[in-house]
């Protein structure tokens, strides 16, 4: 393998860690801010590296629960979506 294939990797994981983080955020504070930025570093994440595409789909799947489950508790408690 080599260090360029390496170094992709490991822009990749970073990607995914930050997708994650966003995820989270979203969750909690302002669901359609974070969401789609979220979504593009998955995306960046993925065509960025094939290595790590356990972690790509569960950030995928992250980032889109919390999207949906974070959209619903802003609106249950009358917190803006944006």
């Amino acid at each position: 393998m080599s260090s360029r294939a390496k170094r992709y990797d490991t822009i990749a994981v970073v990607l995914y860690v930050l997708a994650l983080a966003a995820a989270v955020v979203e969750l909690f504070y302002k669901p359609f801010g974070f969401g789609p930025l979220g979504a593009l570093l998955v995306m960046a994440g993925l065509i960025t590296s094939t290595k790590h595409r356990r972690l790509g789909a569960l950030a995928v799947t992250a980032v889109g629960v919390c999207w949906v489950i974070g959209a619903a508790v802003a609106v249950w408690y009358s917190n803006p979506l944006y």
